[in-house]
């Protein structure tokens, strides 16, 4: 983007040592032809042309509209980006996480012991991701979730039937089992939608819609976090815990069906390649 293209190949060899000259030269070509592309694009939309974006009204900001129009025209990245944000959040991961230590007493745990609850599931959170980082580009990012989701739906199952059988005060052996469970959950979790849902959205978009793209991914994760973590109360109240649990295992088969169906594989592909496969 800069038009350095001798210091993009020099950094292209160092981080791919074993690709030929050949690869490289071409490899660099495509993001040169890519970036020209964008530039004539974002240019042609600077230059004023407002009816290519809406009515011409006056005051109308077309440049601005122009641009977010480009965001939405990308309807393939956009649904398997947000759609992954929302279910990122609707699988329960505010609920389990946030909720720890009352789950923690819930099983039969001292105050004292539920406290450190927190920094078990920090400890968790941290090895499962370190499995995540060296497996993303190795098995790719579609077997990552899809691993990953069927552990959190399996241990929410456990969850739910910890919870129903005992009615909510546990004891014996599904004490532990709850807290097996939410530790399989956590890993789950950080194994598949945690790290990937945020890979997923920094490759699907094009150039010039990508900070767009994640600043909207943002506002819908935050805001769907706040909606889950307010409503957890009342619908424990209403339904009770192992319902809540079960409804969560229900959006985690959800998940594997949008997965399957609209997230696209994207390990091993440049950024072009992917917009090309978008298209």
């Amino acid at each position: 983007m800069q038009g350095k293209p001798t210091e993009a190949l020099a950094a292209l060899k160092w981080l791919l040592p074993q690709a030929s000259e050949e690869t490289l030269e071409a490899d660099i070509a495509e993001m040169v032809s890519s970036v020209s592309h964008m530039k004539a694009d974002m240019a042609g939309g600077e230059a004023g042309d407002a009816c290519s974006c809406c009515a011409c009204v006056p005051g109308c900001d077309s440049d601005e509209r122009t641009r977010w129009a480009r965001l939405f025209s990308a309807k393939k990245a956009l649904i398997a980006g947000i759609g992954l944000v929302v279910l990122q959040q609707i699988t329960g991961q505010p609920t389990v996480l946030y909720y720890v230590q009352s789950t923690f007493e819930l099983a039969g745990f001292s105050t004292a012991a539920a406290k450190n609850a927190d920094l078990i599931v920090g400890a968790t959170k941290l090895i499962a991701t370190l499995l995540s980082v060296p497996l993303v580009d190795r098995l790719g990012r579609r077997p990552l979730l899809l691993a990953g989701t069927s552990v959190m739906f399996v241990a929410l199952i456990i969850l739910t039937i910890g919870f129903g059988l005992e009615g909510g005060n546990l004891e014996g052996g599904w004490s532990t089992a709850v807290i097996f469970a939410l530790m399989l959950y956590v890993s789950g979790y950080q194994l598949g939608f945690g790290p990937i849902t945020w890979v997923l959205i920094s490759e699907l978009f094009p150039l010039h819609s990508r900070a767009r793209a994640l600043g909207v991914a943002v506002i819908c994760n935050f805001a769907l976090n706040l909606l889950v973590t307010l409503t957890n109360g009342p619908l424990v109240d209403a339904l009770g815990q192992a319902a809540l649990f079960g409804i969560f295992a229900g959006m985690c088969v959800l998940s594997l069906v949008f997965v399957g169906v609209y997230v696209p594989e994207t390990k091993g592909k440049t950024l072009e390649e992917i917009d090309a496969m978008l298209k």
